[in-house]
């Protein structure tokens, strides 16, 4: 690969990042999902330029997975994106830590179908976790960025419903 490449490349990851961050200003849910969609097709064709096609088919797959979740909590649809995202992904997969894509993001489908408040976060922070060191080990810029401030922001967020749900305790006590 060109240096020329390369940094095209990390160029879409990082307006990936820009896309996602901007994402959390968004005060409308279903502006947040579309911005969201949208970083993950931003990121499916980063991770499959860099050859990280796992993580780009389970990206591609979650642009349309975050668009049904706006429609449904349907235990039958969180299965299929599952299944969706092993049988495409797996084929592809030619290194351990690729594995940590799938995971993850089987685990995110689940959360946000499934789940709510801070388990869901919990949940998410670690797949963003496991899509960091993914993002580590792939040399994805854009896409580790991304993850770390999904990870501070779930992470803040949590500390808030926590402190929040300690003081209605002390309220109600």
């Amino acid at each position: 690969m060109t240096d020329y490449l390369y940094w095209i490349i990390q160029g879409i990851g990082i307006l990936g990042y820009v896309v996602g961050v901007s994402a959390f200003l968004q005060r409308s849910d279903q502006a947040f999902r579309r911005q969201l969609t949208v970083v993950s097709v931003i990121l499916a064709i980063h991770y499959i330029m860099l050859g990280a096609y796992a993580a780009g088919i389970t990206s591609l797959i979650s642009a349309f997975r975050n668009l049904a979740a706006s429609y449904t909590r349907s235990i039958w649809v969180m299965f299929l994106f599952i299944a969706l995202m092993w049988g495409m992904a797996w084929p592809t997969i030619s290194h351990p830590l690729q594995y940590l894509t799938v995971i993850g993001t089987s685990l995110v489908t689940y959360a946000i179908f499934r789940l709510n408040g801070m388990k869901m976060r919990f949940v998410i922070l670690l797949s963003s976790l496991m899509w960091i060191i993914h993002n580590i080990w792939a040399g994805s810029i854009g896409g580790g960025a991304v993850e770390i401030t999904f990870a501070i922001v779930n992470i803040v967020t949590i500390y808030r419903l926590a402190r929040h749900s300690k003081v209605a305790n002390e309220i109600i006590k």
